[in-house]
């Protein structure tokens, strides 16, 4: 039923909890409320806090009492109107400022180019981040909940091609609000400051309520994700329990979650470093050992081998974002998911020679 479970049914129950463990943290939406936090206090004026936290409330609010399905259904709405709200602003963009042309002559030269301006080890971890798609329980969940293999294979498929549309739109919508925000207080706001000054009222509450939509979609399931990881996948593999039981705890994880996904968008305040520094950690953690999982030579590893497996890396991911923040680099220039990933990569190699 989860990707903790497919882990305990590989190398047994400390794997499970371990992996259970990382799949709260890593799901734990604060990116998606801190977002609401910033559409709340441009929209509204309010406190970052307060729209971080109204947001997660409204998530728990129908997760409580629909669970599963009430997160399906408000992610088939929620689909429509991200991608309704982006195709009703690159229009008005274009016919308003113009095409390629106005947005090469007025956004820096390195937005232009293909490493942005970042340094070719920055660019690389985010391709190796990327892979946390592989390990991301979302993924594994949605899969899982298919009739069939043939109605995941078809649902995959045609996700990527949405979001190769989804990504476009919003990449040449950021290219269209650096080229006209040129004072903007925080990236965070690039797309509604756009809107504000691109749309006619209506169409514009439009836009703001796709630009809810995206976040909120995200928030609900990855809340749903972690609140089942804490509630089903690491306490009751604690404490036996009832099914009701498990049904009861995950509810209250519900809240736990939201309580943490709102302290993380606080402490951090960016969402790129939460999605970088989490990131960098979780896949080091999961992805080898989950890959292996696959592979029938591996599960003859030892138990006790896999919990190292799976701690090690993490940790050593973990110190060299603990470096950052003393010290004020990364060990060596390194970004965190690389030492974490070569460790695990070592690792590996010794388990498949001695299993």
């Amino acid at each position: 039923m989860s990707l903790p479970d497919h882990l305990g049914a590989a190398y047994g129950r400390g794997p499970a909890l371990i992996g259970a463990a990382m799949v709260f943290v890593i799901a734990v939406p604060a990116a998606y409320v801190l977002m609401m936090g910033d559409l709340g206090r441009m929209l509204l004026g309010w406190p970052v806090w307060v729209g971080a936290t109204l947001s997660a409330l409204v998530s728990i609010t129908y997760l409580l009492t629909g669970g599963f399905r009430a997160s399906i259904r408000t992610d088939i709405l929620q689909f429509l109107c991200m991608f309704g709200g982006f195709a009703l602003i690159l229009p008005f963009a274009f016919h308003q400022y113009g095409g390629w042309s106005f947005i090469s002559r007025n956004v820096p030269a390195t937005h232009l180019t293909w490493h942005g301006g970042n340094s070719a080890w920055y660019i690389a971890s985010w391709y190796f981040i990327a892979t946390q798609t592989l390990v991301d329980p979302c993924f594994y969940q949605r899969c899982y909940a298919t009739q069939d293999e043939a109605t995941a294979r078809r649902g995959i498929f045609w996700s990527i091609v949405f979001w190769i549309i989804f990504d476009f739109m919003t990449t040449t919508a950021g290219l269209y609000a650096k080229a006209v925000l040129v004072d903007l207080p925080s990236p965070q706001t690039a797309y509604p400051e756009l809107a504000v000054r691109v749309l006619p009222p209506g169409i514009l509450g439009l836009f703001l309520v796709g630009i809810i939509a995206t976040v909120v979609s995200s928030v609900d399931s990855y809340m749903f994700i972690s609140a089942t990881a804490l509630g089903r996948d690491i306490v009751s593999r604690l404490v036996p329990l009832s099914d009701r039981a498990v049904t009861a705890m995950t509810r209250w994880a519900l809240v736990v979650s939201a309580i943490v996904a709102i302290v993380l968008a606080l402490i951090f305040r960016s969402v790129i470093n939460i999605w970088r520094d989490l990131g960098s950690i979780g896949v080091p953690v999961l992805l080898l050992p989950i890959l292996s999982t696959f592979l029938t030579r591996f599960r003859r590893a030892s138990h006790r081998y896999v919990i190292l497996w799976m701690t090690v890396p993490g940790l050593v991911s973990a110190a060299w974002i603990a470096a950052r923040v003393v010290v004020g680099s990364y060990p060596l220039g390194l970004e965190p998911i690389f030492p974490g990933l070569a460790v695990s990569a070592i690792m590996a190699a010794w388990a498949a020679r001695n299993w």
